[in-house]
């Protein structure tokens, strides 16, 4: 079973993604907050870290810089949520390193889908 980090600060927008990554039958870990995730990461290793842009402690961007500096998470695929959706934001996020990032609200399906891309599981 391949593991997950997700790292967001909103409770809702937490659970709502780990219950549907459980469901297609992936280990969930969490954090709220953007050390506790890169610590997590580099700790666990997970197959993939879904990532908040806004997070207390060290932003997103912050996190996927330091994630794709340190060699034991550099190859960790990254998918980026946020709130945030101008231009400039989903170019800082792919210039951090991110391999994907979706605005919120987002779809469900379409996050499974990266997900399972990202992963090298799609059909």
């Amino acid at each position: 079973m391949k593991n997950i980090l997700i790292i967001e600060d909103v409770e809702d927008h937490l659970e709502i993604v780990k219950l549907i990554l459980e469901q297609h039958g992936y280990n969930v870990l969490v954090a709220t907050n953007g050390q506790e995730g890169l610590d997590s990461a580099k700790k666990n290793l997970p197959s993939l870290v879904i990532l908040d842009v806004v997070l207390p402690e060290l932003n997103g961007y912050e996190v996927c810089k330091e994630m794709k500096n340190f060699p034991a998470t550099r190859a960790i695929p990254i998918i980026m949520l946020s709130v945030r959706s101008n231009p400039e934001d989903v170019e800082t996020a792919y210039k951090s390193g991110a391999n994907k990032y979706i605005t919120k609200p987002f779809n469900l399906e379409e996050l499974v889908k990266e997900v399972k891309k990202h992963l090298g599981e799609e059909s």
